[in-house]
Parts: structure tokens; C-alpha cells; sequence
């Protein structure tokens, strides 16, 4: 049987357990962007996260993002995802078009349905109750008007978000299941899917896809991005990846693949030939980044990117 040819994007959370330092942890994230253009990844994607890590280098990277499209030539780069619940539709939109105009087919704005703690949910939100948080697709509704819809909203508005008729940015709706796929088709979204540890994967709601991929082509005449995430630990020795990995305390509760590289490489294309997906966004769960830079060489040179 024939494999599929897989393309892989990274996830970054910018944490690390080897340095007090948050400057030398961001440095460290700029160099893994770097090698994940260099070596063939297709996408870097940095999250939003507001935690009480010290050496955390940012809770938004929105700022981040122009100097690693600039430094980088062709991987594309974005926020998965920002915490749409907390934004300013029209703010976000405006930047990010802005920052797609002047890298263009390179910018990717994830939308991520999480809540931060209470007291950070008001800081973000001052002017309303933040315990009373409208729903997230009130707001990703808004983002994806202003830039499929910008003729009506100027003539009918008055709301102009330039470069007018320019580029945008991808969209994609981050979630842990299917139930909002037909909202991802009515606002043209691209859909990237978390897998929990214990899931079947021969579930047949995974046949959904080709449901949201066949309606997003009839609604806007193109094939909407389709990925899955993964956590993975990667070592040339296979026992090493699981030993490290055994000595990290947080427990996932999602699908992590542990091992060598050619593990690695037969887990997601099991994967790939269940779901028929072959689109995959990869988070290490080393918070060593000089195991982060030798995996991503390893796995690079398995997949052949």
C-alpha cells in the first residue's frame, strides 16, 4: 500500500523548564522557526496563553509574528489561536490583513475557544462583565465579514479595513470535535481538529470531513485546509523519547505519539489513512529546545519534507 505524502506545521506554547531566563526562552523559539523553514515544515503556529510561568516570553505573540515572517522565507506563520472571546473583532482583523498584505499566503489567524483565569478574563475585558462572555462565533462571525464581505460593510458601514480588497490572512477554527463544522463552512473556515488520548479513530464521524470539505468547495469554490494535531517527544532511540517523556509531569489529554522517528512516521500515517487527512500540526512535548531542534531534524528527514 502506498503512503500518503504527509506535510507537517509546528506548535510553539514558548515554554521551557532549562532556563529562568524568558528572553533566552524566546530566542530559542525564533531559532526553532528558523530550522522548521529551513527543514521543510509548512506551518509555525504560536499560541495564546495567559499563565503564570515566569520565563514565559509572551501570553499574546501577536508582536512575534512579523519578526519570524520576516526572518523566515516560506513556512507560513500564525496564532493557534488567538482567544477570540477577548478580542476586538475589527482590532484583529485590521492587523492581521494588514500583516498579510505585506507577507502574502503566509499569514494563518486560528480561532481558540479557551478561557483564561477570572481575574485575567477582566483585565482583557474591562468594560463588561467577564464572567458573561457572549459566544466565540459572535466574534469570529465579525472577523470573517469584515474580510469576505468588505464591499457591503464599506458602502452600508462605513468600515473600512485596508489594504481594501486586499490579501487575508487563512482562518481556521481549532477544535476537539466536529459539531461546529457547518459554522466553519457558512464563514469559510479552515478546521484544525485536536485528538483525545482514548479516541477511536475508526469512528466514522471522522467520514464528516469529506462532508465540510465538499460544502466549503460548493460555498467558495475552493478545498478548505483539513489538519489534525498531535503532541509527539522525538529521539533517535526510541526507549530515550519514552523515558523523557516519562518524567513530564503535566498529563495530556490528548493523542501524544512518543518514540523514534520511524515510529513517529508510521503512527500518523495510521493516522492519515483512517481519517484520510494528511495535514498534520505537531506539538513537542520536550520543553528542552535542543530536543526540540534535533527532533525536528529527525522528523524532517523521515517525512522527507
Amino acid at each position: 500500500m502506498s503512503k500518503n505524502k504527509i506535510t507537517l506545521g509546528l506548535l510553539e506554547f514558548g515554554l521551557s523548564s532549562y532556563t529562568d531566563n524568558p528572553v533566552l526562552v524566546l530566542e530559542n523559539v525564533i531559532r526553532y522557526c528558523d530550522i522548521a523553514d529551513e527543514l521543510g515544515f509548512n506551518r509555525f503556529w504560536l499560541t495564546e496563553h495567559h499563565n503564570l510561568y515566569r520565563n514565559s516570553p509572551w501570553s499574546s505573540p501577536e508582536f512575534l509574528l512579523p519578526i519570524l515572517l520576516n526572518r523566515t522565507e516560506r513556512i507560513k506563520i500564525g496564532s493557534g489561536g488567538v482567544l477570540i472571546s477577548y478580542q476586538s473583532p475589527y482590532r484583529l482583523a485590521l492587523n492581521f490583513k494588514l500583516l498579510a498584505n505585506i507577507f502574502p499566503n503566509r499569514v494563518e489567524l486560528g480561532f481558540a475557544n479557551s478561557h483564561p483565569k477570572e481575574h485575567i478574563r477582566k483585565l482583557l475585558v474591562p468594560d463588561r462583565d467577564s464572567n458573561i462572555i457572549k459566544d466565540h462565533f459572535i466574534n469570529i462571525t465579525e472577523v470573517s465579514k469584515f474580510y469576505n464581505d468588505e464591499v457591503n460593510i464599506l458602502v452600508d458601514d462605513s468600515i473600512f479595513l485596508p489594504p481594501f480588497k486586499g490579501v487575508t490572512p487563512d482562518l481556521f477554527l481549532l477544535g476537539s470535535s466536529f459539531q461546529n463544522l457547518e459554522k466553519a463552512v457558512e464563514l469559510k473556515l479552515n478546521f484544525c481538529r485536536s485528538i483525545a488520548k482514548d479516541e477511536d479513530m475508526a469512528n466514522k464521524q471522522w467520514d464528516l470531513i469529506n462532508h465540510y470539505m465538499e460544502n466549503f468547495k460548493l460555498a467558495h469554490g475552493i478545498t478548505p485546509n483539513i489538519s489534525i494535531m498531535v503532541g509527539f517527544l522525538c529521539t533517535k532511540s526510541h526507549q530515550r523519547a519514552v523515558k523523557i517523556h516519562s518524567k513530564i509531569d503535566v498529563e495530556s489529554i490528548y493523542l501524544d505519539i512518543i518514540g523514534s522517528p520511524s515510529f513517529i512516521y508510521d503512527e500518523i500515517q495510521k493516522i492519515s489513512e483512517m481519517t484520510g487527512v494528511s495535514n498534520f500540526v505537531l506539538k513537542d512535548l520536550s520543553n528542552d529546545f535542543k530536543i526540540k531542534f534535533k527532533a525536528t531534524e529527525l522528523i524532517a528527514k523521515e517525512f522527507s519534507l
